[in-house]
């Protein structure tokens, strides 16, 4: 999986220079992997669970045989917290 992350690690940031010749690397060159992915069954808090320990925010969700059927990012969550949590969740 590609990110912003892995696109700022190569392509400089103020303080760091870009990675020499950038514009010749391939995707496969500069992406995340492995690629951790659910299915569309698994829990969130599962999820939510492995994007913690794992440090990434984002997950693939496929389905029974492997086809991407989305991307659950760490806001997705966040925004299902806020919008539909119950409210003892908060005390």
């Amino acid at each position: 999986m590609l990110s912003d992350r892995d696109l700022l690690r190569v392509g400089g940031t103020p303080d760091a220079a870009p990675v020499p010749d950038v514009g010749s690397l391939q995707v496969a060159d500069i992406m995340s992997s492995p690629v951790f992915s659910a299915h569309p069954d698994t829990p969130i808090r599962d999820i939510a669970e492995v994007m913690l320990v794992e440090r990434i925010g984002a997950i693939a969700i496929c389905d029974d045989e492997g086809s991407l059927v989305g991307i659950l990012t760490r806001s997705d969550i966040l925004r299902a917290l806020v919008n539909r949590a119950p409210l003892d969740l908060w005390v």
